[in-house]
């Protein structure tokens, strides 16, 4: 009986279909904040998926093909054997919200998504993760734009920035709404001191109580990240010689390695104690947020920072570029983290921080006290309810 009642609420549950490129939990892939911001939304961690709705996932790149999930309600296709606007077809439905979690098909294939948006009979969602990819809709497609975006909804956007991008490119400011990223605080939580530097000896045995350990997470390979500016200020500063570390944990095989003298394997570290890990799941990746005293980015874009979110969560200063708005919504200055303008500040702010533990400590305190009071993902969970309820009612209106 207690069975039955399960499928039935499932079956009267409304459902949503999120469509999206990547998904972190398959093998090989770690995701980016979309893709991580996915995850946490639709595998109930916690059991904080939106009540009253069931999701589905379609995964569009053809490497996820021969790959198994194991999350609960998710519908994986391969879209070599059918059509992406077919496989999308197949759960249309007026009851049915559509979910774009990011803006690979807006900015990929524009004509794809014309033709989905168009024929889809229930309510649509694009979650925005960069307003340059829908401003580049507006370059490529002038004369179709309105007819492209005029099926949406809702657009999400992620931060008073991007918000402010979006109502400039003349989308009315009633089908926005600002959803910032959510986090699992109390999964995402720092380590006694006793236990942080034990996993600190596990990881880099030759680390000192005095030297510190910062840390970058991301794709390395990605140039708007900066990585090569965030070595380079790393090697001139001669950090190394003050006993401290740098990981910089991500994929990175499309990195310069001649340039910035790396071997292509991971685990290496150079003589500058950059250590660099190679692809992480997600287990060995909290570790690193949990041993790291710094997290440290020199990107100069960013939609919201996932990393900078967990590493918020983890208690960690923070020390990142002025003037990404991905950035600059969560940080406050010299309360919940740094900013740095140019290399040589960036260089002064290291050892700053380097030098300062006690600092760090505070500053670390403060950062993880900001993201549980505004940035939980039970918060983020019912704000996304909210939009789906709301856009279920309008559409039988």
């Amino acid at each position: 009986m207690q069975q039955q009642n399960k499928n039935n609420q499932q079956q009267n549950s409304h459902k949503v279909l999120h469509v999206i490129e990547y998904f972190p939990g398959f093998v090989g892939y770690t995701g980016g904040g979309a893709e991580r911001l996915l995850e946490r939304l639709i595998t109930a961690q916690g059991n904080s998926s939106p009540k009253g709705y069931r999701p589905l996932l379609y995964v569009a790149n053809k490497k996820e093909r021969d790959n198994h999930c194991g999350y609960p309600f998710v519908t994986v296709e391969d879209p070599e054997r059918i059509k992406l606007e077919m496989s999308i077809q197949k759960h249309n439905h007026p009851d049915r919200i559509l979910h774009f979690g990011n803006t690979f098909l807006i900015h990929r294939h524009p004509e794809r998504f014309r033709k989905i948006v168009q024929n889809w009979k229930g309510p649509i969602i694009q979650r925005v993760t960069l307003s340059s990819r829908v401003a580049d809709l507006f370059v490529m497609h002038q004369d179709q734009t309105t007819e492209y975006l005029s099926r949406i909804d809702a657009f999400i956007s992620q931060s008073d920035q991007m918000t402010k991008e979006l109502l400039n490119l003349g989308i009315s400011a009633k089908k926005i709404t600002q959803i910032e990223n959510g986090i699992d605080c109390e999964t995402k939580k720092p380590l006694s001191w006793k236990d942080k530097v034990a996993l600190r000896k596990k990881l880099i045995p030759d680390v000192t109580p005095k030297g510190a350990l910062f840390l970058f997470v991301g794709r390395l390979g990605d140039p708007t990240k900066k990585v090569d500016e965030l070595l380079e200020t790393w090697r001139s500063g001669r950090f190394a010689e003050m006993g401290h570390h740098l990981v910089l944990a991500g994929n990175y095989d499309k990195l310069n390695l001649h340039a910035s003298g790396f071997a292509n394997k991971a685990g290496v570290r150079d003589e500058s104690n950059v250590i660099f890990t190679g692809h992480l799941k997600e287990q060995g990746l909290d570790m690193y947020f949990q041993a790291a005293d710094v997290y440290v980015s020199a990107s100069e874009r960013e939609g919201f920072s996932n990393s900078v979110l967990e590493a918020m969560s983890y208690a960690l200063q923070v020390l990142v570029r002025k003037g990404v708005s991905g950035y600059e919504h969560l940080i406050v200055p010299g309360k919940t983290g740094l900013l740095f303008r140019s290399p040589t500040e960036l260089s002064k702010k290291i050892l700053y921080l380097a030098s300062s533990p006690l600092l760090r400590k505070k500053l670390g305190a403060s950062a993880r006290a900001h993201v549980i009071k505004n940035y939980s993902i039970e918060q983020m969970v019912e704000k996304y309810r909210q939009l789906y309820s709301s856009l279920l009612v309008t559409s039988r209106n």
